[in-house]
């Protein structure tokens, strides 16, 4: 092959520094991305069992609410965590009358939530 253009060599043409780095920037968001929904459905694993069961199990879990406050009818409980300017999680709960789980949602990543979820 000695002496022969590369580019002569096939119909497949060279990836620019360009090219690679973009190759591997769109692989890492992609693992990147895999990894973030493993750990949201970890999370939602670990809040299920609470549902149907009475608020106070969750408060024994992870500590006292932050706020609570009354919604539609409902009564919520908000978990407000901040660990630095990056990392922070709110977990909302809702309640029936008789502050039995009904429903749940977290917004926050694995470095803000991983506290509560270690606690679940």
């Amino acid at each position: 092959m000695r002496g022969r253009d590369p580019r002569s060599l096939g119909s497949i043409p060279r990836m620019s520094r360009w090219h690679n780095t973009m190759r591997w920037v769109a692989a890492t968001c992609a693992i990147g991305t895999a990894a973030a929904c493993a750990w949201e459905d970890s999370m939602e694993r670990s809040l299920q069992p609470y549902e149907g069961r009475s608020v106070k199990v969750l408060i024994g879990r992870i500590g006292y609410p932050d706020s609570q406050g009354a919604m539609l009818g409902k009564h919520v409980y908000v978990w407000n965590l901040q660990n630095s300017s990056s990392a922070s999680c709110k977990i909302t709960v809702a309640t029936d009358a008789s502050d039995t789980v009904r429903d749940f949602s977290f917004l926050g990543d694995r470095r803000g939530c991983g506290v509560y979820e270690d606690k679940l």
